[in-house]
């Protein structure tokens, strides 16, 4: 029996009542919901540094609106307090309100009286309206309905931190909104009552303390998600059309499939379903998978690797690599006098190596345009068009042409793949964007003078990593294209 089929509550009540907390915890990762609510994982075990980070943020941001709005007293009924013509209450240290016909319970930031209208309110320290905001406020529009006493059409208030004040937007909300509430409702409470199944995620969770489990038992199960851009929702659609494991992919008919996701309205295309395909295969080989036309890795490269937070690049990364030799520079910039000395002095490694590519790792849609940003701040955009003039993705060369058995094609997981593992103890990029953010916000000292350390042991370790895949895919391209290959040992 799973871990997950042995959980069972120990009352109908208590795995029937949703929060708005259990739905987004849901909604984010069914298996992380599970978990913390099973008790089975601790909440601070459930998020990064820079998740807690952010949480305090939106604490504090919020702190400050419901500072300057009306709160409600405690003592008052609330059908008073909720008849009243258009007047802005904040519900903060009231008990929850709830909604007996649907079973649901919490407490709306505040509300709208709007004489019986009720209109909820969220707080939320982002700039723009997301999904997951809309399915909050038609989850509040829902627990509002039995104190309701005037018909309004749907909607709700967010109120967003954008450059540095509180802006109110009105969010109208469309019956597809309560249609998704209602399902994620109803799935909070299937997963209460019967647990749930891990599957591959990128959520704090799966890829943080639980991520060997995970991997093992979505292995075990041959989990579809175990395929490269296949996630959960396109898991259950595919399960639906009768692809139950990755297993299925290999054989079937490409085209069929494909028509049937179409027909579904999934964004898919033919690529994709053939990606899918040949990584099924290379699970079932246990080898690498080439196929499609690629160019070939050169064995003389410059690995370029950036860290940087909005309007700074604090770290720029650099190994050239020619032939069995190595050679690391990494530049760090406190000030943008600093950014800019060390993109010229880039600038003039590259120009040292003409011959040579430079090489990242998804820096067609990450490192380039953050360099260009810089380029163009630090008015130095022909310095950094003569860095990128000869780039080389390995990322998008992958997507193309390769399929390794492992769930993903990240820089740390085809490092590891081929034989690297990391040293650093960051765990990720965000993780290191957190640690630069105490670094920036730190007095010069011992703990500051750490946290730079780390980090440049985080950027190096990527560098070793982005070497080791280049290699890697050399020497798999070295073999009979479209064929299967061991790894090197």
């Amino acid at each position: 029996m799973s871990i997950a089929r042995q959980h069972r509550p120990t009352s109908r009540r208590s795995r029937y009542w949703v929060t708005k907390t259990d739905l987004m915890r849901y909604l984010r990762c069914p298996y992380a919901f599970w978990l913390l609510d099973t008790g089975k994982l601790p909440f601070a075990q459930s998020v990064t540094p820079l998740q807690a980070g952010l949480i305090d943020a939106g604490v504090a941001f919020q702190f400050e609106v419901e500072a300057h709005a009306k709160p409600v007293p405690a003592d008052v009924d609330l059908p008073t307090i909720f008849g009243k013509d258009n007047v802005e209450f904040f519900l903060a240290g009231l008990p929850p309100l709830v909604n007996k016909k649907l079973a649901l319970r919490g407490l709306p930031d505040g509300v709208y009286t709007e004489g019986g209208a009720l209109i909820p309110i969220e707080t939320k320290s982002h700039r723009e309206v997301l999904p997951s905001d809309r399915i909050e406020l038609a989850f509040y529009w829902l627990l509002l309905e039995p104190y309701r006493t005037r018909a309004s059409e749907p909607r709700g208030v967010l109120i967003l931190r954008r450059h540095g004040a509180a802006i109110e937007v009105e969010v109208p909300l469309l019956p597809r909104h309560f249609e998704k509430v209602a399902r994620l409702v109803a799935e909070v409470r299937r997963a209460r009552r019967y647990g749930v199944e891990p599957r591959i995620c990128s959520c704090s969770v799966c890829a943080g303390p639980m991520r060997d489990e995970v991997l093992l038992r979505a292995y075990e199960a041959k989990d579809l998600t175990m395929i490269y851009q296949v996630g959960p929702v396109l898991a259950r659609t595919m399960e639906a059309l009768g692809v139950t494991s990755y297993t299925d992919l290999v054989g079937c008919d490409q085209g069929e499939l494909l028509a049937a996701l179409k027909a579904n309205k999934r964004s898919v295309s033919a690529a994709m379903v053939a990606g899918w395909c040949h990584h099924a295969e290379s699970y079932t080989r246990a080898e690498a998978v080439l196929f499609g036309l690629r160019p070939p890795v050169p064995s003389s490269f410059i690995a370029l690797d950036l860290e940087y937070a909005p309007g700074h690049t604090w770290l720029m990364g650099a190994c050239v690599v020619d032939g069995d030799d190595r050679r690391f520079v990494q530049l760090w910039a406190d000030t943008p006098a600093e950014e800019r000395r060390n993109l010229r002095q880039l600038a003039r490694l590259v120009e040292e190596h003409p011959s040579l590519p430079v090489v990242t790792w998804n820096g067609a849609s990450a490192d380039v345009p953050e360099l260009r940003k810089a380029g163009k701040r630090l008015k130095v955009t022909k310095v950094v068009e003569s860095i990128v003039a000869n780039h080389l993705d390995l990322y998008l060369y992958a997507v193309a042409g390769v399929r390794l058995p492992i769930p993903s094609l990240t820089q740390s997981e085809v490092a590891t793949y081929f034989g690297v593992t990391k040293v650093s103890a960051v765990h990720d990029g965000f993780d290191a964007q957190w640690r630069y953010l105490v670094y920036a916000a730190s007095e010069p000292g011992p703990t500051r003078d750490n946290l730079r350390d780390e980090l440049l042991e985080y950027n190096r370790d990527d560098l070793v990593g982005l070497v080791a895949a280049a290699e890697g895919f050399r020497r798999l391209g070295s073999l009979i294209a479209g064929g299967t290959v061991a790894p090197a040992a």
